[in-house]
Parts: structure tokens; sequence; C-alpha cells
């Protein structure tokens, strides 16, 4: 663009007037780029040449406002030249703002500009159907999007590629997924080959419902189309067939999507580590933890981490802490939510000092315990009855500047209230009410029906913050 521009400085330098199409060009091209500030720069010189932007240049720069997440720039931009007699917006003009409100969501701006843009006689073409069509399918307005499709055929717009996958996806966000296979293959007898995330969304739909023999023959249809299923894809296949328990496929799947050069994530390898400790096959989960260190998807003690983790929550805990005891003893230092994670199975054992241990262990380490590790074993101590204990790493958290969440205090509350532990009742609801989480404390009856609005409130504030 640097070069475009000094042109244009040297055709000024000879006398040669840059003209609207040569100003319109490096808008576009600026745009593209998406640098939209000089864009904007070159539009007030044609303007303060007494030339005026053309429907293509505008276009553009709406455009690339939205494509920068700028809806309220380009919003203006737009509005500016509806109040301009002197430029008459084309379609181009209107699509590009359309495609924003639809981008955004904002269905009733979408429709708004429409029916204006068809008071001012101009006809849609077939990116504005297909604008609306997106926007309204993504919504799970599915009828209206179908009446638009119909609308097309009437007044003989052909549908293209773009057209058919806002339907298919619009069909798919209303659990329609079957319809949707039904319409693909509409799609392809009218002579319209799918793109790549046309059969990328269904393959991932279909995957969520483990209806893997659907799966297999999209997949098995995009290679003869000489297609390949995304990264996405492959990872959603992967999950169908873990939790069908069909570990032996989904480990051809992760070598298959290897042999055609994508990358595996390491949930694809950490998923399946926790499928086959669910299974109780200690070796696979081995072997993969192997390999994806080897792949150098992630750090030994990440891979791991994820083999304690996947035996934690199958309730293999014997075999888990062997494993940790290995990496301990090989140098190898836990996560965090490694330690956390056999934190919270040693309390599902009732193994709470073996718990605290652990926590003891972290520190030794320089590890720092987090919110979600004090809440673990804050939640156990006060379900198996140890509130003193559990009133002791609170007060230990604020002391370390670690602040209570709501759910630290909630359990707190139900403990006291279980033991009727009064004195400790009203430590705690001061500091509630120190926090700022709850204004006033409320003036009732005891401090058992105080702590029960106190935790009625708190839940109301958590449902709130989601």
């Amino acid at each position: 663009m640097e070069d475009a521009l000094s042109l244009c400085d040297d055709m000024v330098e000879n006398n040669i007037a840059p003209d609207i199409y040569t100003y319109t060009i490096l808008v576009s091209g600026f745009c593209r780029k998406g640098e939209v500030v000089p864009a904007i720069i070159l539009l007030q010189k044609m303007t303060d040449k007494a030339m005026f932007p053309t429907n293509a240049a505008y276009t553009c720069l709406i455009q690339g406002l939205i494509q920068e997440g700028q809806l309220k720039a380009a919003s203006y931009i737009f509005d500016e030249i509806i109040k301009n007699s002197n430029i008459v917006p084309d379609t181009g003009v209107y699509n590009a703002m359309m495609d924003g409100y639809s981008r955004a969501g904002m269905i009733k701006k979408m429709e708004k500009l429409f029916f204006s843009m068809k008071k001012k006689g101009l006809s849609p073409t077939l990116q504005t159907y297909n604008i609306l069509i997106n926007g309204y399918s993504k919504r799970q307005l599915i009828l209206i999007s179908f009446r638009l499709y119909k609308t097309m055929h009437w007044r003989c717009i052909v549908p293209d590629k773009l057209t058919y996958h806002s339907l298919i996806l619009g069909l798919c966000e209303s659990s329609m997924i079957d319809v949707a296979v039904k319409f693909l293959e509409k799609m392809v007898f009218e002579g319209v080959i799918p793109n790549n995330p046309t059969f990328n969304l269904l393959i991932i739909k279909y995957s969520e419902k483990s209806r893997m023999d659907t799966v297999f023959k999209l997949v098995t249809c995009m290679k003869r189309l000489k297609m390949l299923p995304s990264s996405d894809a492959y990872e959603a296949i992967i999950s169908g067939l873990n939790r069908k328990g069909w570990f032996h496929q989904s480990y051809a799947v992760l070598h298959e999507m290897m042999m055609e050069g994508l990358c595996p994530k390491p949930t694809h390898y950490i998923t399946m580590i926790n499928g086959t400790c669910r299974i109780g096959d200690i070796r696979g989960a081995f072997r993969l933890r192997d390999e994806m260190e080897r792949l150098g998807l992630v750090p030994p003690k990440v891979a791991s981490s994820a083999i304690i983790r996947g035996l934690c929550k199958c309730g293999k805990l014997e075999e888990a802490i062997l494993v940790f005891a290995d990496l301990r003893r090989t140098g190898i230092l836990p996560t965090v939510a490694t330690f956390t994670t056999l934190m919270h199975a040693l309390i599902k054992e009732a193994k709470l000092d073996d718990a605290l241990c652990l926590k003891d262990e972290m520190e030794q380490c320089s590890l720092i315990v987090d919110l979600v590790t004090y809440n673990v074993l804050i939640t156990g101590l006060c379900s198996h009855g140890h509130l003193d204990k559990a009133l002791k790493l609170y007060e230990e958290m604020q002391q370390k500047f670690l602040w209570p969440n709501i759910t630290t205090y909630t359990v707190l509350i139900d403990a006291i209230k279980k033991e009727n532990k009064v004195i400790e009742g009203e430590k705690l609801l001061d500091d509630i009410h120190r926090r700022g989480l709850i204004s006033l404390r409320e003036n009732v009856s005891g401090i058992d029906d105080e702590l029960t609005n106190t935790k009625r409130r708190l839940n109301m504030l958590r449902h709130c913050c989601k």
C-alpha cells in the first residue's frame, strides 16, 4: 500500500490529479488490509476536493469497519451516506451494513434495512438473501429462512453454497440434523457441491449425538469430493467414538488425521487417555502419554498429569497415587490442577489427612495453592464433619489475600448451620458484609435464619454473575 500511495503522490507532483476511481482502489486496498483509518482519511480527501466517493468505496469501508469489530462506526458512516443527498447508496452498501447487523445478531436492525432498501426500489441480490438467511438461521428462525429460500426461487435467484450452508446451519441449530442431511442430498441433486464448512458442521453435530455411522458416511462422501474434515471435526469424531467406548477406532482416526497432515491437539489425547483409564486400559493410557510427549504437544508434567486426572475421574485412586509418586521420583513437578484432582479423589475416599498432606507438599514445591484447591479442601472437610479444620483453611486463605468466593461461603454456611455454631456464624456473616457481597445484614429472629437468607442472596448473586 505504501507503493500505491507513493505512486499517487507522484501523480500529484506531475500535475496528474488522481480521479475518483484511483481513490476508490486505494480505499479498497486499505480496507482489505484491515487499515480503516487511512481509508477514512482518503475519503475525507475526496470530499475536500469536491469528489463524491463511490458506492464501492463506501461498501469497502463499511465492510472493513465491521471486520475490525467497529459496528457503531460502520453504522454512523451508513447514516451519513443516507443523509447525504449527493450519494445514492446501492445494494452493495446496504448488504455491507446488513451483514454487520446479521453477524452481531441484531435481526430487527437487519430487517429494517432490508425493508428500507426495497422501499427505495433496490432489488435484493443473491448476497442479500445469503445475509438474511444466515442471520435468521443463526437465531434458529428456520421458518423465515426457508420462506426467503422459496422467495429466491420465485425471483429466479439461484442459491449457492453459502445459501445451503446457512440453511443447514439453521436446521442443525434447531436440532433438525436429519432434515439437514436430507437437505444436503437435495443440494447435491441440484448440482451444488457442498463446501468443507457444511460437511464439518454436520460431522460435528452428528458426533455430538454419537451417531457415528452417519458421521463416517459424511467423511466418506467428503473424501470422494477430495475434501478432508477440519481439525475441529476430527476432534468431534474422536470425542464421539470415545463416548461410545470405541477407543481403538478413535486411535485409528487420530492417526488418520496425522497422516492427512493435521496436527493433533492435546485435547485429542487427553480425551482418549480419560477413556482408556475408564475401561482400565492403563497401558494404553501410558502409550498415549508417551506419544503425546514424543510429538511435543505438551511438556512431560502435563502429559503425566493427564493420566493422573483420568485415573481419578474413573475412581482408580491407587493407580493415580502410584503414577503421582513415580512422577515425583523422576523430579517432574505435577501441575496445580493435578494436585487438586488428586486431593478431590482422596477426599471422596475419606482420606482427608492425605489430602491435607498433598496441600503441604504443594507449598513445599513452591506451587501456589489457589482458590479452587482451597474450595475442594474446605468442601471435603465440611462434608466429613471437620468444620474447625475448614475454618482454619478459610482464615489461612484470607491471610494470603486470597479472597473466598460464593462457593466457599455457601459451603461454610451449610456446615455452620448443621453444627449450630453461633459465634462462627456471626463472624462469617460479618466477613461477608465487610466484603460488600451483601449490602446489609438482615434483622431476623435468629442466626440460623440470617445464615439461610444470606445463602439465598449469595446464590442469587451467583446467578446474576452468570
